[in-house]
């Protein structure tokens, strides 16, 4: 079978974006809940209060069931000594690994792949050999190039393990192990041309940013740069490099199989790719609206609007001048008074309490 070419990538990675469209809605939702960026409603005087309810609910999660240190355990084969010592080297190697990996990446993979499935409900691993990382062999060895290459190889690193944001990476929703793959990054000219120098760089400024999609199949990993392909080799490894994983927060249903003609893929993944705090948005963002009110009902109980018959101007600077318990001069008590603030009776307290449960439940 031939690599495909640029304009058949094209085509798969549009099929592809339109079977995750409505999960990536779903995944934008809960990066507002996240990042206290969601809207809420008010009065135009009203500062908004957005409490961090989302996000601690979501690192509780995280920090609770993932450690920042990954922990292997390899069980004996069969029962003897020998059987234990062999099963501890390789626990003790595959610790080696990951905490490696760990130190490498800009961000812990695996605390990374535990907030995606907390947030999003869905989290995709990247698993590759690096041959940059792994020092080639001289083809002309003399005593000093075999003592560098054994001392390079000692303390090389070729294996990659990173946690892509979702977004990032077009994955068969319903194929537990993946047969293709197209990752899509930003990066910038000159980094791309370095990397690969057959690129002709596009002509602009080699500091701007540039679209770089990678396809993978069984047979074929290419890359292309600006729609233009500049890489297309046999994939020596013959699997995909990528895996990826839904939390369970979410199901399929029924409305997925009552026409099959909207069948996307097998399955839609945006009824299994739900998150943490899928089924709170509504709360959430209740909870926000409430402690809005509550917090501009508090600070126009504490700084009252002051209403008068005289000069309003005058009297507001005697009052700022005056400072606390100060003095103003007014001609007549009648002249002035605070304006009357709501009686607040207990069910309006007893509506966060309410809220706050829903949350919970949900």
């Amino acid at each position: 079978m031939p690599a495909p070419d640029s304009g058949e990538i094209a085509v798969l990675r549009k099929f592809y974006e339109g079977i995750w469209e409505e999960a990536r809605k779903g995944w934008e939702t809960q990066d507002e809940l996240y990042n206290l960026e969601y809207k809420v409603k008010r009065i135009e005087a009203a500062s908004v209060y957005r409490p961090p309810t989302g996000a601690s609910k979501v690192d509780a999660m995280v920090d609770s069931l993932v450690t920042t240190d990954p922990v292997v355990t390899r069980k004996a084969k069969r029962p003897g000594e020998t059987h234990g010592t062999n099963a501890n080297k390789v626990e003790e190697w595959g610790q080696a690994l990951l905490e490696q990996a760990n130190r490498i990446e800009m961000t812990p993979p695996f605390k990374t792949m535990a907030k995606n499935l907390a947030l999003y409900g869905y989290a995709i691993g990247r698993t590759a050999w690096n041959d940059v990382a792994w020092t080639k062999k001289p083809r002309k060895m003399t005593t000093a190039s075999q003592a560098q290459f054994e001392a390079e190889r000692a303390v090389a690193f070729p294996f990659i393990l990173e946690a892509p944001h979702p977004y990032r990476v077009l994955l068969p929703p319903s194929k537990k192990q993946p047969d293709m793959a197209i990752d899509v990054t930003l990066r910038l000219a000159r980094d791309v041309k370095a990397q690969y120098p057959n690129w002709d760089g596009g002509g602009g400024d080699e500091w701007r940013t540039v679209e770089v999609v990678a396809h993978w199949d069984k047979l074929w990993q290419g890359v292309m740069v600006e729609d233009k392909a500049i890489k297309s080799v046999p994939n020596k490894w013959g699997f995909i490099p990528y895996c990826h994983a839904y939390a369970g927060f979410g199901h399929e249903r029924i409305s997925d199989w009552r026409n099959r003609d909207t069948i996307k893929g097998g399955l839609h993944p945006e009824n299994l790719a739900q998150g943490l705090l899928a089924k709170s948005i509504d709360a959430i963002v209740a909870e926000a609206e409430y402690l809005t009110a509550v917090h501009h009902l508090a600070m126009s109980t504490i700084y009252r609007v002051g209403m008068t018959t005289e000069n309003a101007a005058e009297l507001a600077q005697k009052m700022a001048e005056a400072g606390l318990a100060g003095f103003v001069g007014v001609g007549s008590l009648d002249s002035f008074k605070y304006m009357d603030m709501p009686q607040i009776n207990q069910w309006f307290f007893q509506q966060y309490q309410i809220v706050r449960r829903n949350i919970d439940q949900g």
